[in-house]
Parts: C-alpha cells; structure tokens; sequence
C-alpha cells in the first residue's frame, strides 16, 4: 500500500509511526537567500531554526533498511 503525503513536514511528519516511511522527497528553501528579478523570495529561505527539527523526524519515521 502506498501512500503520499504533501505539507510541510513539520506538521504531517510528527503524526506519522518511528521505522514506516520507505522513502521521503522533500524541497525545501536551501538557506540562499534566493530572490528572483522582480524581487520575489522563497519563505523562510533565510532561517535555518526548521532544519535540524525537520531531519530529525525524516530520520526517525525512515524504516532502518530504507
């Protein structure tokens, strides 16, 4: 049975079970400072306070063979 889940993984990955989920995707800002021409910017592309939390849960809901 597969499954996807699309939200930001601070919010959908606390609600998931430790050692389930094969494989995760994920795209978040780079911490870049990222602006286009018209001086448009990514969201939170500046901090870098969501990056430890977020790998922590995207390796404890990671199966250990995954």
């Amino acid at each position: 049975m597969s499954f996807l889940f699309n939200g930001d993984c601070l919010d959908v990955l606390p609600a998931i079970p430790d050692d389930v989920i094969d494989f995760t995707l994920t795209d978040p800002p780079y911490l870049v400072n990222y602006h286009d021409r018209l001086g448009r910017s990514i969201a939170n592309d500046v901090s870098s306070q969501w990056l430890e939390p977020s790998f922590a849960e995207i390796f404890r809901v990671l199966r250990r063979d995954a």
